[in-house]
């Protein structure tokens, strides 16, 4: 099968059991948007022709990727190339880890073909032309019915089936969805307010929503920092005065993997109390927050609006949330 950070792409997935151990695997992008009841023998014949005319070398208009794996050699990567087939007389080449090797050697073959993934394990690759004869009736009225059950955007799909002679066989359907969850954090830090480097406690709830991809997509929610300043007083001690915001934010994941994050948001926030002579009257802020990828630190560059929008001035604040 297709690996798991192609699947974060193309979470929903078709997989089609064949006699001898044998395999493919049709991934789609959202396959809730796929129309079943009309365009689905002609769209699974294009497919399947597609893949036989690469694995017989047939000459093609476009190149395709295709990423390799012989199974023969123990812990071998995949890599991704770039391949043109020729015409089906020749024998086809290709240059990995600065060897030529025939293509016809692998059995294990993954295409990206528009927005569908395919992966296939073939012991004879010979048999992949017995696809273009099966009766899809069984396996288009099942899905057909099915539509409305995988028609949920927050959930992955995956449909597996077994072939006998020219017959779908064992159909069925499973999925996974993707919780929602809140969160709550505790952060510290520090800022900088005009001339005073200010240590800083924030804690955080948020309300975080993910895709069916696997990847966590949106944050909502509010923040409490208490802003500690020092001043000396008339004895030569420090006098401690605690400010404390109240910031709404909303943040967004835009990293596309599953496996990494990368936060960026906006925040309003209002200063709820306010001690010693740093901020007069109503105060807010705006805030930026940036977060470099899988990292728990944050910068947030901020805009302070003071005594009744009269005084403007920025401010730096770094985060280390837990």
């Amino acid at each position: 099968l297709a690996q798991k950070d192609e699947y974060i792409t193309h979470p929903d997935t078709l997989r089609i059991d064949l006699s001898d151990e044998q395999s493919i695997t049709f991934a789609f992008q959202n396959i809730n948007n796929v129309r079943f009841n009309n365009e689905f023998d002609s769209v699974w014949l294009a497919y399947i022709n597609k893949i036989g005319a690469i694995l017989k070398f047939e000459t093609q208009k476009e190149p395709i990727h295709i990423s390799l794996a012989n199974t023969l050699i123990e812990n071998e990567e995949r890599e991704v190339v770039k391949v043109t087939p020729i015409d089906r007389e020749k024998k086809v080449y290709m240059s990995r880890h600065n060897k030529l090797q025939n293509i016809s050697e692998l059995n294990h073959i993954h295409f990206s073909i528009q927005n569908i993934t395919i992966d296939a394990y073939l012991t004879q690759t010979s048999n992949l032309s017995s696809l273009t004869s099966l009766n899809l009736k069984r396996l288009q009225s099942f899905l057909t019915e099915q539509q409305e059950n995988i028609s949920s955007p927050k959930k992955a799909y995956y449909v597996s089936t077994q072939v006998q002679g020219k017959l779908f066989t064992d159909l069925k359907i499973t999925d996974s969805g993707v919780r929602d969850f809140l969160n709550l954090t505790v952060g510290i830090g520090a800022g900088l307010f005009r001339d005073k480097l200010v240590p800083e406690i924030a804690l955080n709830a948020a309300i975080t929503f993910g895709s069916k991809h696997g990847i966590k997509l949106h944050k909502f929610g509010v923040q409490s920092s208490f802003h500690y300043f020092f001043d000396r007083n008339e004895n030569k001690n420090y006098d401690m005065h605690v400010n404390t915001f109240v910031t709404a934010f909303y943040k967004r994941n835009f990293s596309k993997s599953s496996l990494t994050d990368r936060w960026g948001g906006i925040g309003l926030g209002y200063l709820v109390k306010s001690a010693g002579s740093y901020f007069e009257g109503n105060t807010f802020k705006a805030s930026i927050f940036i977060t470099p990828n899988n990292s728990e630190i944050s910068i947030i560059p901020e805009l302070i609006v003071s005594d009744d929008f009269k005084t403007v001035f920025p401010s730096l604040r770094f985060g280390l949330t837990f």
